[in-house]
Parts: structure tokens; sequence; C-alpha cells
């Protein structure tokens, strides 16, 4: 069992779960999918609450028994970033379907069908798409799949194949994969002593790329298919990561105040942490301190103005095309 500092006890499980008796989260329905979105309204009735929390306990087991070689510091990272994020991802959709619910926009008798199955997320990604073609939603939840470790990893191509689907029947595009990654963000994980020292326990890492886009109808707003994947990066020695680099991190002076200031993410650079964490990404990389968490497909509504092939055009000339993959500098990072 992980041993977890007290501080964390509200972000973190007391129960020992067991990962061989991981069962797929299912409430018996034919719409559950192995990467079913986050209910739009997760307070809707107390089924639901019921459903989510069986759901919770079943992905924990995922995390909370890790590999034999990760160290326990960085199995217990992923788990608290893990825990953060659901909640994040909750209050996210519930905002986007505040919004409608707030204005009391009336909706035809067929999307009011599917809005009942996007509550309680378990609509298809085409009847996720139908919502937002035709309410005030400004952003939404396409779909999860959860993947700690690379457990579940299968399921990523065919959640991939089903959303491209629903785009195209929308009469929407999706892009190639050769598009290169619009952000790429690297956050430490930083664990501080009393003596002043400090131990690097990995880094989380949040990649972007755009996944497709919908013109609607009303001809001044595009819908916009965002992919977000997470993975977690090992440092320690087992773990096959950067050496020179790992080390030097460990003695980058840093602020307990403010770990993550301007003069640590010049660390990362300056130590060849950054670039090669980038590359990792870019090739999707297999190597033991590279390790995937999940794969989110979501979307918002934009000016129509703001997604013209030419801005993908230009996302595409700041990379170089080497074989079937599309590289690019680590400064470039749209943050749209």
């Amino acid at each position: 069992m992980i041993e977890r500092p007290k501080f964390l006890h509200q972000f973190l499980r007391t129960e020992k779960l067991d990962p061989t008796l991981f069962v797929e989260p299912s409430d018996g329905t034919l719409r559950d999918t192995p990467w079913g979105a986050m209910p739009a309204n997760p307070y809707v009735d107390e089924a639901l609450k019921a459903s989510q929390a069986v759901k919770d306990v079943e992905f924990h087991k995922l995390f909370e028994y890790p590999p034999s070689d990760v160290p326990p510091e960085f199995a217990h990272m992923l788990l608290v970033d893990y825990e953060i994020g659901e909640a994040r991802r909750k209050l996210q959709n519930y905002r986007g379907y505040g919004a409608w619910l707030g204005k009391h926009q009336p909706i035809s008798p067929e999307i009011d069908e599917k809005m009942a199955m996007f509550e309680r997320g378990k609509a298809s990604p085409y009847e996720t798409l139908d919502i937002a073609m035709n309410t005030i939603i400004p952003h939404f939840e396409v779909g999860k799949v959860t993947s700690p470790y690379g457990q579940r990893l299968e399921y990523v191509s065919p959640f991939r194949e089903e959303v491209a689907e629903a785009v195209e029947a929308h009469g929407g595009v999706v892009y190639p994969k050769v598009f290169p990654y619009r952000s790429i963000t690297i956050v430490p994980s930083v664990d501080y002593h009393n003596d002043g020292s400090h131990t690097l326990n990995g880094f989380i890492v949040r990649y972007k790329r755009d996944f497709g886009h919908i013109n609607h109808p009303d001809g001044k707003t595009v819908i916009r298919l965002v992919e977000r994947q997470m993975a977690g990066i090992r440092v320690d020695p087992a773990s096959g990561f950067f050496d020179a680099a790992a080390l030097m991190m460990k003695y980058v002076p840093i602020s307990e105040e403010r770990p993550w200031e301007q003069n640590y993410e010049q660390y990362v650079v300056q130590t060849g942490a950054e670039g090669f964490i980038t590359r990792a990404v870019q090739v999707d990389s297999s190597e033991p301190f590279f390790v995937p968490i999940s794969t989110t497909i979501y979307g918002y509504k934009t000016k129509a103005e703001s997604v013209p092939g030419k801005m993908l055009g230009q996302r595409a000339a700041q990379g170089v095309l080497v074989g079937d993959l599309l590289y690019y500098g680590p400064d470039f990072n749209d943050k749209s």
C-alpha cells in the first residue's frame, strides 16, 4: 500500500483495492462504452451518483497498485493528479451544461431525448455533437479513455474512430494526425523536506492536438474538437529517463511558495528535460519512463473566422516532417 501524506487525505482512499479484480464499469445498459463521457449533470439523481461512485472505485484500482518497479512517490503523484483532474472535469462539464440550463433554451423532443442521455454521460459521440449543434452549450466532453500504466490503451483507437465518424456524419472535417500538437505542458511534481532539500518525483505532461471541426449551419460558429492526452514521466534510474537532466533537476534552486516559477521552467529547458519529454510525446514513446494516463476528446464553440484552413497550414508549416511524423519546436504553444 502506498504511504500517503496526511495533508492529502481528502483526495485519497484508505481502503485497499485489488487491481486484479478490476471490472469495466457498467450499469448494464447497451449504452455503456469504455470511453463514456463525464455526465453533464452528475447531480441529476441518486441512481447516477451511485453508478458514478462505483465507476470511481473501479478506476482507483488501476491507480492504487502500479507495476512493481514504479516508485511509490511517482504512483502517488499520478493518483493525486487523477483525483484533482476528475473533480475539475466534473465541474467543467457541469458549467457547459449549466449555460444551457440557465437560459431555458427550448429544444425539440428529439434533442430533449438525447439531452437526457447527455446529462447521464450516456450520449454517443454522434448524439453529443447533435446536442452541440442544436443548443447553446459552449463546451462539452465527447468521451475519455482512462489508461494508467498503459491499461485499457486498446480502447483509444476505437474511441477515436467513433468520434471521427460522428464528426464526418455532421459534415465536419477530421484532421490527419500529422498535424503538430497545439500545446505540450510539462509540470514537475516536487516534494519538500524539513532540511530545505526537495525531491523531484516526476513530471505530468499534458498535450493537445486539433482533432477536427464542424461548421455550424448559422455560418457564424465553428465547433472545434480537441484531443487532450496526459502522461506521467518517471525520472528514477530504472525508468531510462535522460539521466543527466534528472540529476540536474534534483538540484534546481526552487521556492516552496512558487514551485513552478519561471526560473524552474528555465531549468527544465536548460537541462534538456523539456526537449527530451517533447520528443517522447511526439513519437508516442513506449519507453518505461513514459506512462500513459488518459485520452480525452472535448469540443467548444468559437467564431467561424478563428478556424480557417490558413491557421492549420501555419501550424503545420512550423513543423518539420520526418517520415510520417511532424515535429515542431518546444516554443510552439497554442493556448487556445
